[in-house]
Protein backbone atom coordinates (compact mmCIF):
# COMPACT_ATOMS: atom_id res chain seq x y z
CA UNK A 1 0.00 0.00 0.00
CA UNK A 2 1.31 3.52 -1.18
CA UNK A 3 1.72 6.16 1.99
CA UNK A 4 3.78 8.39 0.53
CA UNK A 5 1.65 11.37 0.96
CA UNK A 6 3.77 14.10 1.14
CA UNK A 7 2.42 17.43 -0.43
CA UNK A 8 3.29 19.28 -3.40
CA UNK A 9 5.79 19.61 -5.23
CA UNK A 10 8.34 17.17 -6.10
CA UNK A 11 10.25 14.48 -3.49
CA UNK A 12 11.94 17.11 -1.19
CA UNK A 13 15.84 17.18 -0.82
CA UNK A 14 17.68 17.16 1.83
CA UNK A 15 17.61 21.22 3.33
CA UNK A 16 14.66 22.02 1.04
CA UNK A 17 12.62 22.38 3.87
CA UNK A 18 9.85 20.36 3.38
CA UNK A 19 7.35 19.72 6.66
CA UNK A 20 10.16 22.04 8.04
CA UNK A 21 10.10 23.73 11.58
CA UNK A 22 11.31 26.04 13.67
CA UNK A 23 10.88 29.06 16.00
CA UNK A 24 8.38 31.99 14.99
CA UNK A 25 9.36 34.13 12.07
CA UNK A 26 8.65 37.05 10.90
CA UNK A 27 7.88 37.07 7.18
CA UNK A 28 7.35 40.09 4.28
CA UNK A 29 5.40 38.70 1.69
CA UNK A 30 5.06 40.97 -1.27
CA UNK A 31 1.52 41.22 -3.13
CA UNK A 32 -1.77 41.24 -1.29
CA UNK A 33 -3.33 39.33 -3.92
CA UNK A 34 -5.14 36.27 -3.67
CA UNK A 35 -2.16 34.03 -2.59
CA UNK A 36 -0.53 36.68 -0.34
CA UNK A 37 -3.08 37.39 1.90
CA UNK A 38 -3.96 33.15 1.93
CA UNK A 39 -0.69 32.74 3.05
CA UNK A 40 -0.28 35.31 5.18
CA UNK A 41 -3.40 33.98 6.81
CA UNK A 42 -1.58 30.81 7.14
CA UNK A 43 1.26 32.20 8.69
CA UNK A 44 0.01 34.16 11.33
CA UNK A 45 -2.52 31.77 12.21
CA UNK A 46 0.78 29.46 12.95
CA UNK A 47 2.13 31.64 14.98
CA UNK A 48 4.09 33.88 12.85
CA UNK A 49 4.71 38.00 12.70
CA UNK A 50 3.64 39.03 8.98
CA UNK A 51 4.38 41.58 6.97
CA UNK A 52 2.36 42.26 3.47
CA UNK A 53 3.48 44.71 0.82
CA UNK A 54 1.36 45.63 -1.99
CA UNK A 55 2.44 48.26 -4.90
CA UNK A 56 -1.30 49.13 -6.02
CA UNK A 57 -3.56 50.97 -3.89
CA UNK A 58 -5.89 47.87 -3.25
CA UNK A 59 -5.90 44.45 -2.23
CA UNK A 60 -6.78 41.54 -4.35
CA UNK A 61 -4.86 41.25 -7.35
CA UNK A 62 -7.02 40.25 -10.13
CA UNK A 63 -9.90 39.83 -8.07
CA UNK A 64 -11.23 43.28 -8.87
CA UNK A 65 -14.62 44.48 -8.80
CA UNK A 66 -15.87 47.53 -10.25
CA UNK A 67 -19.11 48.77 -8.41
CA UNK A 68 -22.11 50.64 -10.99
CA UNK A 69 -25.38 51.98 -8.95
CA UNK A 70 -24.60 49.52 -6.22
CA UNK A 71 -23.85 46.31 -8.37
CA UNK A 72 -20.93 44.52 -8.84
CA UNK A 73 -18.52 43.79 -11.61
CA UNK A 74 -15.99 41.41 -11.44
CA UNK A 75 -13.12 42.48 -13.66
CA UNK A 76 -10.81 39.25 -12.83
CA UNK A 77 -11.73 36.11 -10.59
CA UNK A 78 -15.37 35.58 -10.78
CA UNK A 79 -16.87 31.72 -12.01
CA UNK A 80 -15.79 29.13 -8.79
CA UNK A 81 -17.23 25.36 -9.69
CA UNK A 82 -17.63 22.64 -7.27
CA UNK A 83 -14.13 21.99 -7.52
CA UNK A 84 -13.28 24.96 -5.40
CA UNK A 85 -12.94 23.65 -2.08
CA UNK A 86 -10.35 25.80 -0.75
CA UNK A 87 -12.00 28.71 -2.23
CA UNK A 88 -15.27 28.16 -0.48
CA UNK A 89 -13.60 26.95 2.93
CA UNK A 90 -11.66 30.04 2.93
CA UNK A 91 -15.15 32.11 2.11
CA UNK A 92 -17.05 30.49 4.59
CA UNK A 93 -14.90 30.37 7.94
CA UNK A 94 -15.14 34.26 7.24
CA UNK A 95 -18.69 34.54 6.97
CA UNK A 96 -18.78 35.60 3.27
CA UNK A 97 -21.97 34.80 1.46
CA UNK A 98 -21.75 33.05 -2.18
CA UNK A 99 -24.37 32.98 -4.78
CA UNK A 100 -25.12 30.57 -7.55
CA UNK A 101 -23.31 31.94 -10.60
CA UNK A 102 -24.68 32.63 -14.16
CA UNK A 103 -25.03 29.95 -16.75
CA UNK A 104 -21.58 29.25 -19.02
CA UNK A 105 -22.76 29.19 -22.68
CA UNK A 106 -21.31 29.28 -25.74
CA UNK A 107 -22.87 31.44 -28.29
CA UNK A 108 -22.89 30.78 -31.76
CA UNK A 109 -22.26 33.92 -33.37
CA UNK A 110 -23.18 33.22 -36.74
CA UNK A 111 -26.40 31.37 -35.53
CA UNK A 112 -27.04 33.70 -32.32
CA UNK A 113 -27.78 30.56 -30.68
CA UNK A 114 -26.30 29.55 -27.19
CA UNK A 115 -26.03 26.56 -25.41
CA UNK A 116 -23.91 24.65 -22.73
CA UNK A 117 -20.54 23.67 -23.98
CA UNK A 118 -20.66 20.02 -25.84
CA UNK A 119 -20.86 17.28 -23.44
CA UNK A 120 -18.96 14.75 -25.96
CA UNK A 121 -15.98 14.46 -23.96
CA UNK A 122 -18.14 12.76 -20.74
CA UNK A 123 -19.38 10.00 -22.48
CA UNK A 124 -17.85 6.81 -20.78
CA UNK A 125 -15.44 5.86 -23.39
CA UNK A 126 -13.38 9.32 -23.65
CA UNK A 127 -13.97 10.15 -19.75
CA UNK A 128 -12.83 6.48 -19.06
CA UNK A 129 -9.84 6.76 -21.02
CA UNK A 130 -9.12 10.44 -19.77
CA UNK A 131 -9.19 8.30 -16.05
CA UNK A 132 -7.23 5.63 -17.00
CA UNK A 133 -3.88 7.61 -18.42
CA UNK A 134 -4.71 10.21 -15.34
CA UNK A 135 -3.89 7.22 -12.88
CA UNK A 136 -1.43 6.00 -14.73
CA UNK A 137 1.00 9.15 -15.99
CA UNK A 138 -0.57 12.58 -13.86
CA UNK A 139 -2.00 11.10 -10.82
CA UNK A 140 -1.13 14.16 -8.87
CA UNK A 141 -2.77 16.55 -11.03
CA UNK A 142 -5.64 17.66 -8.58
CA UNK A 143 -3.31 18.36 -6.24
CA UNK A 144 -1.79 21.90 -5.24
CA UNK A 145 1.02 23.21 -7.78
CA UNK A 146 2.52 22.14 -11.37
CA UNK A 147 5.75 20.46 -10.91
CA UNK A 148 4.52 16.84 -9.75
CA UNK A 149 2.69 16.12 -13.30
CA UNK A 150 5.36 18.75 -15.27
CA UNK A 151 7.74 15.73 -16.56
CA UNK A 152 4.28 13.80 -18.17
CA UNK A 153 2.10 16.66 -19.16
CA UNK A 154 5.30 18.89 -20.87
CA UNK A 155 4.06 18.02 -25.24
CA UNK A 156 2.17 20.70 -26.71
CA UNK A 157 -1.71 20.81 -26.16
CA UNK A 158 -2.66 19.61 -29.64
CA UNK A 159 -0.27 17.10 -29.75
CA UNK A 160 -0.77 15.57 -26.77
CA UNK A 161 -4.62 15.24 -27.12
CA UNK A 162 -3.66 13.95 -30.52
CA UNK A 163 -1.19 11.27 -29.09
CA UNK A 164 -3.84 9.71 -26.68
CA UNK A 165 -6.93 9.83 -28.69
CA UNK A 166 -8.78 12.79 -26.47
CA UNK A 167 -10.00 14.67 -29.17
CA UNK A 168 -13.34 15.05 -27.04
CA UNK A 169 -11.38 17.02 -24.42
CA UNK A 170 -10.82 19.61 -26.97
CA UNK A 171 -14.09 19.93 -28.36
CA UNK A 172 -15.94 19.95 -24.40
CA UNK A 173 -13.40 21.90 -22.39
CA UNK A 174 -11.12 24.04 -25.43
CA UNK A 175 -13.63 27.16 -25.91
CA UNK A 176 -13.45 27.54 -22.02
CA UNK A 177 -9.86 27.55 -21.69
CA UNK A 178 -9.13 29.58 -24.60
CA UNK A 179 -11.80 32.52 -23.45
CA UNK A 180 -10.42 32.07 -19.71
CA UNK A 181 -6.95 33.55 -20.90
CA UNK A 182 -4.80 30.80 -20.92
CA UNK A 183 -4.46 30.55 -25.21
CA UNK A 184 -5.06 28.61 -27.60
CA UNK A 185 -4.58 24.70 -27.78
CA UNK A 186 -3.23 24.94 -30.97
CA UNK A 187 0.12 26.99 -29.40
CA UNK A 188 2.66 24.88 -30.46
CA UNK A 189 4.83 26.60 -27.13
CA UNK A 190 2.01 26.10 -24.90
CA UNK A 191 2.33 22.69 -23.01
CA UNK A 192 -0.43 20.29 -21.64
CA UNK A 193 0.04 20.33 -18.35
CA UNK A 194 -1.98 23.97 -17.92
CA UNK A 195 -4.69 22.22 -20.15
CA UNK A 196 -5.20 19.39 -17.84
CA UNK A 197 -4.54 21.64 -14.32
CA UNK A 198 -7.66 23.48 -15.79
CA UNK A 199 -9.73 20.56 -16.67
CA UNK A 200 -9.06 19.61 -13.29
CA UNK A 201 -10.35 22.65 -11.76
CA UNK A 202 -13.79 22.30 -13.65
CA UNK A 203 -14.58 19.82 -11.13
CA UNK A 204 -13.54 16.89 -14.22
CA UNK A 205 -12.79 14.07 -11.21
CA UNK A 206 -14.54 13.95 -8.11
CA UNK A 207 -17.39 13.19 -6.58
CA UNK A 208 -19.54 15.93 -8.35
CA UNK A 209 -21.69 16.53 -4.95
CA UNK A 210 -22.97 20.12 -4.08
CA UNK A 211 -20.67 22.65 -2.54
CA UNK A 212 -22.16 24.60 0.23
CA UNK A 213 -25.86 24.25 -1.42
CA UNK A 214 -24.02 25.29 -5.30
CA UNK A 215 -25.05 22.36 -7.19
CA UNK A 216 -22.79 24.03 -10.06
CA UNK A 217 -20.84 27.16 -10.47
CA UNK A 218 -20.76 29.90 -7.97
CA UNK A 219 -19.03 33.12 -7.41
CA UNK A 220 -18.60 35.67 -4.18
CA UNK A 221 -22.06 37.67 -3.58
CA UNK A 222 -21.66 41.35 -4.15
CA UNK A 223 -18.35 40.95 -6.16
CA UNK A 224 -15.18 38.92 -5.42
CA UNK A 225 -12.93 41.76 -4.07
CA UNK A 226 -14.96 41.82 -0.93
CA UNK A 227 -13.69 38.41 0.18
CA UNK A 228 -10.07 39.55 -0.46
CA UNK A 229 -10.54 42.93 1.76
CA UNK A 230 -12.46 40.64 4.41
CA UNK A 231 -9.15 38.71 4.66
CA UNK A 232 -6.80 41.80 5.04
CA UNK A 233 -8.92 43.36 7.08
CA UNK A 234 -8.13 40.53 9.28
CA UNK A 235 -4.76 40.87 9.09
CA UNK A 236 -2.39 42.93 11.57
CA UNK A 237 -0.22 44.10 8.77
CA UNK A 238 -1.23 44.93 5.34
CA UNK A 239 0.72 48.30 3.24
CA UNK A 240 -1.19 49.44 0.14
CA UNK A 241 0.30 51.60 -2.15
CA UNK A 242 4.15 50.25 -1.45
CA UNK A 243 6.77 50.84 -4.05
CA UNK A 244 9.73 48.33 -3.51
CA UNK A 245 13.25 50.05 -4.60
CA UNK A 246 15.60 46.94 -3.20
CA UNK A 247 15.18 43.75 -1.80
CA UNK A 248 18.80 42.95 0.03
CA UNK A 249 18.99 39.10 0.85
CA UNK A 250 21.78 38.61 3.23
CA UNK A 251 23.15 35.64 5.11
CA UNK A 252 20.80 36.54 8.83
CA UNK A 253 17.66 38.60 7.12
CA UNK A 254 15.78 40.16 4.54
CA UNK A 255 16.15 44.07 4.10
CA UNK A 256 13.13 45.25 1.70
CA UNK A 257 13.43 49.31 1.04
CA UNK A 258 10.70 50.99 -0.42
CA UNK A 259 9.81 54.56 -0.83
CA UNK A 260 8.93 55.65 2.33
CA UNK A 261 10.80 52.46 5.07
CA UNK A 262 12.51 49.60 5.75
CA UNK A 263 11.08 46.70 6.31
CA UNK A 264 13.56 43.54 8.05
CA UNK A 265 12.24 40.04 8.03
CA UNK A 266 13.47 36.11 8.37
CA UNK A 267 11.87 35.56 5.63
CA UNK A 268 10.44 36.69 2.13
CA UNK A 269 7.37 35.44 0.10
CA UNK A 270 7.03 36.35 -3.71
CA UNK A 271 3.87 35.99 -4.96
CA UNK A 272 4.83 37.50 -8.38
CA UNK A 273 7.42 35.40 -11.00
CA UNK A 274 10.88 36.02 -10.48
CA UNK A 275 10.65 38.23 -14.01
CA UNK A 276 8.71 40.83 -11.95
CA UNK A 277 11.60 41.82 -8.90
CA UNK A 278 14.49 41.10 -11.39
CA UNK A 279 15.02 44.79 -11.29
CA UNK A 280 14.79 45.32 -7.57
CA UNK A 281 16.50 42.20 -6.41
CA UNK A 282 19.90 40.79 -6.88
CA UNK A 283 19.00 37.36 -8.24
CA UNK A 284 21.37 34.04 -8.46
CA UNK A 285 22.33 32.94 -11.59
CA UNK A 286 19.94 29.92 -11.46
CA UNK A 287 17.07 32.96 -10.62
CA UNK A 288 17.70 34.83 -13.49
CA UNK A 289 17.79 31.74 -15.47
CA UNK A 290 14.09 31.10 -14.18
CA UNK A 291 12.96 34.72 -14.75
CA UNK A 292 14.31 34.63 -18.13
CA UNK A 293 11.97 31.75 -19.27
CA UNK A 294 8.50 33.27 -17.88
CA UNK A 295 6.12 33.48 -20.35
CA UNK A 296 2.44 35.83 -19.79
CA UNK A 297 -0.25 36.52 -21.80
CA UNK A 298 -1.85 40.00 -22.54
CA UNK A 299 -5.65 39.32 -21.59
CA UNK A 300 -7.92 42.22 -21.13
CA UNK A 301 -11.34 42.90 -19.49
CA UNK A 302 -13.32 45.76 -20.81
CA UNK A 303 -16.39 46.78 -18.41
CA UNK A 304 -18.94 48.35 -21.13
CA UNK A 305 -22.32 49.21 -22.14
CA UNK A 306 -24.06 47.10 -24.93
CA UNK A 307 -27.31 46.62 -26.32
CA UNK A 308 -28.33 43.23 -28.58
CA UNK A 309 -26.44 40.81 -27.08
CA UNK A 310 -28.38 37.77 -25.15
CA UNK A 311 -28.31 38.27 -21.25
CA UNK A 312 -27.70 36.68 -18.15
CA UNK A 313 -24.82 34.70 -18.26
CA UNK A 314 -21.08 33.90 -19.21
CA UNK A 315 -21.41 33.90 -22.81
CA UNK A 316 -18.19 32.16 -24.62
CA UNK A 317 -17.32 33.57 -28.16
CA UNK A 318 -16.10 30.42 -30.16
CA UNK A 319 -13.14 30.76 -32.77
CA UNK A 320 -12.70 28.81 -35.80
CA UNK A 321 -11.53 28.31 -39.11
CA UNK A 322 -8.92 31.07 -40.30
CA UNK A 323 -9.99 33.26 -37.56
CA UNK A 324 -7.57 33.26 -34.42
CA UNK A 325 -8.40 34.35 -31.14
CA UNK A 326 -5.34 35.66 -29.94
CA UNK A 327 -5.01 37.69 -32.40
CA UNK A 328 -4.94 41.54 -31.07
CA UNK A 329 -7.92 43.06 -29.68
CA UNK A 330 -10.29 39.99 -30.15
CA UNK A 331 -12.99 39.23 -27.82
CA UNK A 332 -13.37 35.70 -26.88
CA UNK A 333 -16.39 35.93 -24.43
CA UNK A 334 -18.43 38.59 -22.46
CA UNK A 335 -20.42 38.18 -18.94
CA UNK A 336 -23.92 39.64 -18.40
CA UNK A 337 -24.29 39.09 -14.28
CA UNK A 338 -27.69 40.96 -14.24
CA UNK A 339 -30.05 40.26 -17.29
CA UNK A 340 -31.78 43.89 -16.86
CA UNK A 341 -28.82 45.58 -17.42
CA UNK A 342 -27.24 46.53 -20.69
CA UNK A 343 -23.61 46.73 -18.97
CA UNK A 344 -21.48 43.66 -19.88
CA UNK A 345 -17.64 42.64 -19.01
CA UNK A 346 -15.90 41.55 -22.00
CA UNK A 347 -12.76 39.49 -22.00
CA UNK A 348 -10.30 39.96 -24.58
CA UNK A 349 -6.63 39.13 -25.72
CA UNK A 350 -4.52 42.37 -26.07
CA UNK A 351 -1.73 40.92 -28.06
CA UNK A 352 -0.25 44.49 -28.10
CA UNK A 353 -2.78 46.70 -29.53
CA UNK A 354 -3.67 50.10 -28.51
CA UNK A 355 -6.46 51.13 -26.67
CA UNK A 356 -8.12 52.44 -29.91
CA UNK A 357 -7.32 49.27 -31.73
CA UNK A 358 -8.82 47.43 -29.18
CA UNK A 359 -11.88 49.23 -28.97
CA UNK A 360 -12.68 48.88 -32.71
CA UNK A 361 -12.39 45.12 -32.52
CA UNK A 362 -14.47 44.53 -29.57
CA UNK A 363 -16.76 46.13 -31.47
CA UNK A 364 -16.61 43.96 -34.52
CA UNK A 365 -16.79 41.38 -32.38
CA UNK A 366 -19.65 41.89 -30.49
CA UNK A 367 -21.55 42.86 -33.40
CA UNK A 368 -20.81 39.41 -35.13
CA UNK A 369 -22.58 38.19 -32.00
CA UNK A 370 -26.05 40.81 -32.49
CA UNK A 371 -24.85 43.21 -30.36
CA UNK A 372 -23.74 47.19 -30.27
CA UNK A 373 -20.87 48.48 -28.11
CA UNK A 374 -21.97 51.50 -26.35
CA UNK A 375 -19.19 52.72 -24.16
CA UNK A 376 -16.14 51.52 -22.49
CA UNK A 377 -16.10 52.29 -18.78
CA UNK A 378 -13.01 50.72 -17.94
CA UNK A 379 -10.10 48.61 -19.27
CA UNK A 380 -8.12 46.43 -17.44
CA UNK A 381 -4.79 45.21 -18.46
CA UNK A 382 -3.16 41.97 -17.05
CA UNK A 383 -0.11 40.35 -17.43
CA UNK A 384 -1.98 37.29 -17.27
CA UNK A 385 -1.07 33.32 -16.65
CA UNK A 386 3.00 33.20 -15.99
CA UNK A 387 4.07 30.15 -17.37
CA UNK A 388 7.31 28.40 -19.31
CA UNK A 389 7.28 26.68 -22.43
CA UNK A 390 7.34 23.28 -23.62
CA UNK A 391 10.82 22.87 -24.13
CA UNK A 392 11.55 24.39 -20.58
CA UNK A 393 8.43 22.14 -19.00
CA UNK A 394 10.61 19.13 -20.29
CA UNK A 395 13.73 20.12 -19.07
CA UNK A 396 12.29 20.31 -15.62
CA UNK A 397 12.23 24.39 -14.89
CA UNK A 398 9.09 24.09 -12.65
CA UNK A 399 10.82 21.11 -10.55
CA UNK A 400 13.98 24.16 -10.32
CA UNK A 401 11.45 26.41 -8.95
CA UNK A 402 9.57 24.26 -6.29
CA UNK A 403 13.82 22.86 -4.95
CA UNK A 404 14.88 26.37 -4.62
CA UNK A 405 12.05 26.96 -1.73
CA UNK A 406 13.86 28.70 1.10
CA UNK A 407 16.83 29.32 -0.35
CA UNK A 408 18.57 32.44 0.58
CA UNK A 409 15.45 33.20 2.28
CA UNK A 410 13.10 33.47 -0.58
CA UNK A 411 9.68 31.39 -1.11
CA UNK A 412 7.71 31.29 -4.36
CA UNK A 413 3.82 31.23 -4.58
CA UNK A 414 1.23 32.92 -6.83
CA UNK A 415 0.46 31.40 -10.78
CA UNK A 416 3.54 30.73 -12.20
CA UNK A 417 4.11 27.65 -9.38
CA UNK A 418 0.39 26.94 -8.93
CA UNK A 419 -1.68 28.03 -12.13
CA UNK A 420 -3.71 30.86 -13.18
CA UNK A 421 -6.90 29.79 -11.15
CA UNK A 422 -7.85 31.68 -7.39
CA UNK A 423 -8.59 28.40 -6.26
CA UNK A 424 -5.00 26.70 -7.63
CA UNK A 425 -3.38 29.83 -5.81
CA UNK A 426 -5.61 29.56 -2.48
CA UNK A 427 -4.16 25.72 -2.36
CA UNK A 428 -1.35 26.35 -3.39
CA UNK A 429 -0.38 29.25 -0.65
CA UNK A 430 -2.37 26.71 2.08
CA UNK A 431 0.38 24.51 0.91
CA UNK A 432 3.77 26.23 1.15
CA UNK A 433 2.33 26.97 4.97
CA UNK A 434 2.59 24.00 5.41
CA UNK A 435 5.44 22.91 4.14
CA UNK A 436 7.87 25.44 5.09
CA UNK A 437 6.49 27.07 7.92
CA UNK A 438 5.28 24.96 10.43
CA UNK A 439 7.10 25.91 14.23
CA UNK A 440 8.63 23.05 15.65
CA UNK A 441 7.63 23.92 19.57
CA UNK A 442 3.97 23.67 18.98
CA UNK A 443 4.03 20.17 16.21
CA UNK A 444 2.85 18.11 19.20
CA UNK A 445 0.40 20.28 20.62
CA UNK A 446 -3.06 21.90 19.42
CA UNK A 447 -2.58 23.60 15.68
CA UNK A 448 -3.70 27.18 16.52
CA UNK A 449 -7.33 28.54 15.69
CA UNK A 450 -7.15 30.67 12.23
CA UNK A 451 -7.26 34.19 12.82
CA UNK A 452 -10.81 34.06 12.45
CA UNK A 453 -11.55 32.23 14.68
CA UNK A 454 -13.45 28.80 14.20
CA UNK A 455 -15.26 28.76 17.95
CA UNK A 456 -18.67 28.95 17.24
CA UNK A 457 -20.66 30.85 20.14
CA UNK A 458 -23.43 27.97 19.89
CA UNK A 459 -20.87 25.47 20.90
CA UNK A 460 -20.72 23.23 17.80
CA UNK A 461 -17.57 22.62 15.73
CA UNK A 462 -16.56 24.44 13.05
CA UNK A 463 -14.75 23.34 9.76
CA UNK A 464 -11.78 24.30 10.38
CA UNK A 465 -11.78 22.21 14.02
CA UNK A 466 -13.17 19.01 12.38
CA UNK A 467 -10.58 18.91 9.45
CA UNK A 468 -7.57 19.61 12.50
CA UNK A 469 -9.32 16.68 13.95
CA UNK A 470 -9.42 15.12 10.90
CA UNK A 471 -5.83 15.53 10.13
CA UNK A 472 -4.37 14.20 13.40
CA UNK A 473 -6.57 11.28 13.48
CA UNK A 474 -5.28 9.99 9.84
CA UNK A 475 -1.97 11.04 10.51
CA UNK A 476 -1.92 8.82 13.92
CA UNK A 477 -3.48 5.87 11.50
CA UNK A 478 -1.33 5.88 9.23
CA UNK A 479 1.87 6.64 11.48
CA UNK A 480 2.69 9.87 9.48
CA UNK A 481 3.72 12.90 10.06
CA UNK A 482 0.68 15.79 10.24
CA UNK A 483 2.19 18.02 7.79
CA UNK A 484 2.32 15.22 5.10
CA UNK A 485 -1.71 14.55 5.37
CA UNK A 486 -2.74 16.43 2.62
CA UNK A 487 -7.19 17.26 3.02
CA UNK A 488 -7.71 18.69 -0.05
CA UNK A 489 -6.38 15.15 -1.92
CA UNK A 490 -8.95 12.07 -2.52
CA UNK A 491 -9.49 10.03 0.83
CA UNK A 492 -8.80 7.19 -1.16
CA UNK A 493 -5.25 8.68 -1.86
CA UNK A 494 -4.54 7.68 1.57
CA UNK A 495 -4.89 4.14 1.44
CA UNK A 496 -7.12 2.87 4.25
CA UNK A 497 -8.79 -0.13 4.56
CA UNK A 498 -11.93 -0.70 5.77
CA UNK A 499 -11.23 -1.97 9.45
CA UNK A 500 -9.44 1.58 9.45
CA UNK A 501 -12.15 3.53 8.26
CA UNK A 502 -14.54 2.65 10.55
CA UNK A 503 -12.38 3.11 13.43
CA UNK A 504 -11.56 7.08 12.44
CA UNK A 505 -15.74 7.20 11.92
CA UNK A 506 -15.88 5.77 15.69
CA UNK A 507 -14.15 8.40 16.98
CA UNK A 508 -15.44 11.30 15.26
CA UNK A 509 -19.13 10.18 16.01
CA UNK A 510 -18.09 10.22 19.51
CA UNK A 511 -15.68 13.60 18.87
CA UNK A 512 -18.56 15.34 17.35
CA UNK A 513 -21.32 13.83 19.36
CA UNK A 514 -23.71 12.52 16.79
CA UNK A 515 -23.19 9.59 14.89
CA UNK A 516 -21.75 9.98 11.33
CA UNK A 517 -22.83 7.68 8.23
CA UNK A 518 -20.92 4.22 7.77
CA UNK A 519 -20.39 5.75 4.14
CA UNK A 520 -19.26 9.43 5.12
CA UNK A 521 -15.41 9.33 3.76
CA UNK A 522 -16.79 7.42 0.39
CA UNK A 523 -19.30 10.11 0.16
CA UNK A 524 -17.34 13.26 0.02
CA UNK A 525 -14.42 13.78 -2.11
CA UNK A 526 -12.12 14.93 0.40
CA UNK A 527 -10.99 15.58 4.35
CA UNK A 528 -11.78 19.48 3.51
CA UNK A 529 -15.31 18.69 2.01
CA UNK A 530 -15.84 16.17 4.99
CA UNK A 531 -14.91 18.69 7.67
CA UNK A 532 -17.87 21.55 5.29
CA UNK A 533 -19.81 19.13 5.15
CA UNK A 534 -20.29 17.70 8.82
CA UNK A 535 -19.94 21.90 10.19
CA UNK A 536 -23.33 22.38 8.08
CA UNK A 537 -25.01 19.61 9.31
CA UNK A 538 -24.13 20.44 13.03
CA UNK A 539 -26.51 23.54 12.65
CA UNK A 540 -28.80 22.47 10.41
CA UNK A 541 -29.95 19.56 12.97
CA UNK A 542 -28.23 20.60 16.56
CA UNK A 543 -30.03 17.34 17.40
CA UNK A 544 -28.02 14.97 15.56
CA UNK A 545 -29.02 11.87 13.96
Amino acid sequence: MDRNLTRGGPAPTAGSGACAGGPPRRVCVLGAGASGLTLARELVRLGHEVVVLENTDQVGGKAESVYVDGRAYDMGAHVCTTAYTELYSLAAELGVETEDATPTLELDAGHRRAAPPGSGFFRRRAFQRYLRLREREFPDAGRPGLAHSAAALALPISSWLDAEGLGAMAGSLGTGYTSGGFGLLTDPGLPALYFVKFAELTGLVGSGAPLGGHAGNFTVKDGFARLWRRVAKELPDVRTGVRVEWIERGPDAVTVRTGSEQVTADALVLTVPLDRVRTVMDLTDEERDIASRVRTVDYRTVLCRVSGLPRGGMFLLPWRGAAAATSGGRCVAYHSRYAGQDLVVAYCYGDGVDAGALRERLGEDLARAGGRLEEVLRVAEWPFMPHFGCEDVAAGVLERLEASQGLNRTYHAGSLPAFELIETNVAYARDLAARFFQITERAAGPAPPRAAGPVHADGLYGAEEIRVWLVRRVAAELNQPECEIDPSIPVEAYGLDSLEVADIQADLSERIGFRVPPTLLSEFPTLDAVARHLASAERAEPGGE
